[in-house]
């Protein structure tokens, strides 16, 4: 009995031992860094040769913990090209990643800091698959609100890397870690991606 005893004493021991080891691992892992944004230039006017005024200080200020969320209009930045509509441009990183977004006056730029289900690979715009083309995956990450995604496949969106030829717009994802999916558009079309990943 008194070895029953001893033996028990020394189990209890043992998962004591093993909890308190466990509870102080735990302390030591380091906890999931926040997504980090930053933003490097910012421009609004008549984009890209056009009278402009740069208001990177103006973007960086409505940066908060979300995010970014800011109307373009002349009421937030001035107005540097009368009669004209006017565009914003940012350039920021995102968690080391360089990215780029442009808004039309009167519209929103939303950068969100929350993880996205829906993950942008590779998307290219051009004369798909073997002929010119450019890498537009940026741009369309970029566009994702919501884990959904809805882009025209237009060359005001992407430019035009090849003129006369009807191009396409390719894009491929994942969703909430599944496996690789792909997606096309032909030119004049709008690609769409549910918040299903569909």
């Amino acid at each position: 009995m008194k070895n029953t005893f001893v033996a028990v004493r020394v189990v209890c021991g043992l998962l004591v031992a093993l909890a308190c080891a466990g509870v102080h691992a735990q302390e030591n892992t380091p906890a999931k860094e926040a997504a980090k944004l930053e933003i490097l230039k910012a421009f609004y006017g008549d984009l890209p040769d056009g009278a402009k005024t740069d208001v990177t200080d103006k973007v960086k200020a409505a940066v908060n913990a979300n995010g970014l969320s800011i109307d373009a209009t002349n009421d937030n930045f001035g107005d540097p090209a009368e009669g004209t509509v006017k565009k914003l441009k940012v350039e920021y990183t995102l968690n080391g990643q360089k990215m780029e977004q442009t808004v039309n006056e009167n519209e929103n730029l939303t950068i969100s800091l929350k993880p996205s289900k829906l993950v942008i690979l590779k998307a290219f715009y051009g004369d798909l698959p073997d002929g010119a083309k450019t890498d537009v995956t940026a741009k369309v990450q970029s566009k994702v609100r919501d884990d959904a995604l809805s882009i025209d496949a237009s060359n005001e969106n992407f430019g035009d890397p090849v003129e006369g030829t009807l191009k396409k717009l390719r894009v491929e994802y994942t969703f909430d870690g599944g496996a690789k999916k792909t997606k096309e558009a032909t030119e004049g079309e709008t690609l769409t991606i549910s918040n299903k990943g569909e």
